[in-house]
């Protein structure tokens, strides 16, 4: 079989199969660096359906598992896109959203959960006049860089360090943060972080990879 067609073939039956056992999810597309999930960059709603990336439906997810096998027919979607689920039924409490990571040919589409929504911030210089008309910079404002971004924040291993290293110190959390690109634009180490939690953090590492961004950011606990 030509290969384009047994890549049509393979997408029309994931997406029958997710009639079946998926449910209704909104994809959408973002347009700008920021709220992605506006409604204005929702393009569809298609069934949908996740496993976890053994395949195996009868394996419950466990703690910290972000990687996930999309079903759905994936001829509508690309990497980058964001699929969302909506409760079932009030009170359900089963809404999730996803974001496309990876849709190679004819092999699973690599989905990862969202546990949370990032803005991103980059500190700006403006130059000062010191004393005796001298020139200097000072940090003055921040400029953003994404916003209401989705992302998974994910508890990295080990732990920031305290200079002072008194007793009652509590030293910073680090967290790998993964998020999907967009367009031109570049995350770069010192840029600022917040959560929809309140939570603040520093972007210590930022990797471009296949799957999008992957940070490593020290929790802020000023």
């Amino acid at each position: 079989m030509n290969p384009t067609n047994l890549q049509d073939a393979t997408q029309r039956g994931l997406g029958r199969a997710a009639q079946h056992i998926g449910q209704w999810c909104s994809l959408f597309r973002p347009t700008s660096p920021a709220d992605p999930l506006s409604p204005v960059n929702q393009i569809l709603r298609l069934p949908a359906a996740f496993l976890p990336v053994s395949g195996r439906s009868q394996v419950p997810a466990s703690y910290g598992q972000m990687l996930w096998q999309g079903l759905f027919d994936a001829a509508y979607t690309k990497p980058g896109d964001i699929l969302h689920r909506a409760d079932s039924a009030p009170g359900a409490a089963d809404a999730a959203t996803w974001f496309i990571a990876s849709q190679q040919p004819l092999l699973p589409v690599l989905c990862v959960r969202v546990t949370g929504r990032i803005a991103i911030h980059r500190p700006t210089l403006s130059a000062t006049a010191g004393i005796g008309g001298s020139s200097g910079a000072a940090l003055a404002l921040s400029a953003p860089i994404l916003s209401g971004w989705p992302a998974a924040i994910i508890q990295a291993e080990g732990r920031g360090s305290d200079p002072t290293d008194l007793p009652t110190d509590i030293t910073p959390g680090s967290w790998t943060v993964l998020l999907p690109t967009f367009g031109a634009v570049q995350l770069r180490p010192n840029d600022q972080l917040q959560d929809d939690r309140g939570r603040t953090a520093i972007i210590a590492a930022a990797e471009l990879t296949d799957l999008g961004w992957r940070l490593l950011a020290r929790e802020n606990t000023t």
